[in-house]
C-alpha cells in the first residue's frame, strides 16, 4: 500500500481528471490560508507549480500546432 498525504491526494485526483484544474487551484490555496490545517503554504505552491506543469503539458499535446 503506497501512503499519500493530502496533498498528493489532490495532485492524483487533478492528475486522473477527478477535479478540474480551478477545484484543484481552489483547494489547495484554501489549505494554504487555513491556520487549523498544519500544511505550508510554500508546499502548497510547490505542488500547484508542478501541477500546472502537467496542465501545460496535456494542453500542448492536445493542440500540438500551438
Amino acid at each position: 500500500m503506497t501512503v499519500k498525504g493530502s496533498l498528493g491526494v489532490l495532485y492524483s485526483a487533478y492528475k486522473d481528471d477527478l477535479i478540474n484544474f480551478k477545484q484543484f487551484k481552489d483547494t489547495l490555496k484554501e489549505i494554504a490560508y487555513r491556520d487549523d490545517i498544519w500544511i505550508s503554504g510554500d508546499l502548497c505552491m510547490k505542488v500547484l507549480d508542478a501541477a500546472s506543469v502537467l496542465k501545460k503539458a496535456s494542453m500542448k499535446s492536445k493542440n500540438p500546432n500551438q
